[in-house]
């Protein structure tokens, strides 16, 4: 059977307590709440993503295919390890190539992965390094041998260099062919040295500064 209560001061003595009760409740919510975004406030450091990517490169499906993985390095403050990471791995960031950045961001470990999410961008600073600007013209070549069906291949080729050869577009990034059009870029150039069953030694990517001419 449910106890009442008749008596007008128990009555407003067992309100009090409630009210007590609902009061503390709040205030150990709103305390739990203050240290939650202090922990998150403590747990951010600083992080440096270096300016220039990196490429790991596969044979595709065919032979005269390549995969090309990018993946940005990043250091945490303090610490002389650094970390390849894919272009996409920081939360609310956005990588442009060629820029050097500080982040401020938090970090957490779940069952050993690494998971950062941006608080702050506090710097981005421009590094072009002028020795891997190369100017490259592009354009399509017809091939005809004897015994074989004539073909159009595009043909990417360094200017005051000999260094000629055949290469799908993917290869120069942030460009798009357009067929029937000679092109000349202002490209950044990297060397990326091959795995021994390609049977190369290495191969040139571009990355795409400035279309100089299209023609």
């Amino acid at each position: 059977m449910n106890k009442i209560i008749k008596n007008p001061l128990v009555l407003q003595k067992a309100r009090l307590k409630s009210a007590v009760v609902i009061l503390c409740t709040v205030c150990i919510f709103a305390v739990m709440q203050l240290t939650g975004c202090k922990n998150d406030e403590e747990s951010a450091i600083l992080l440096t993503v270096s300016a220039e990517p990196v490429y790991s490169v596969q044979l595709g499906e065919s032979p005269d295919e390549l995969d090309v993985s990018r993946f940005i390095i990043v250091s945490e403050q303090g610490s002389n390890i650094e970390q390849q990471l894919e272009f996409n791995a920081i939360e609310g960031f956005t990588y442009e190539k060629r820029y050097e950045y500080i982040l401020k961001v938090t970090k957490t470990v779940n069952d050993n992965v690494v998971r950062y999410s941006l608080v702050e961008t506090v710097s981005k600073t421009k590094i072009e390094d002028e020795s891997k600007v190369v100017l490259l013209r592009v354009y399509t070549q017809l091939f005809d041998y004897p015994g074989t069906p004539s073909y159009e291949r595009m043909v990417a080729e360094e200017v005051d260099s000999e260094f000629s050869y055949m290469q799908n577009t993917f290869l120069i990034e942030d460009f798009e062919y357009e067929n029937g059009f000679d092109y000349l870029l202002k490209v950044h150039k990297t060397t990326i040295n091959m795995p021994p069953q390609t049977g190369m030694l290495f191969i040139n990517l571009y990355s795409l500064i400035e279309i100089i001419s299209k023609t």
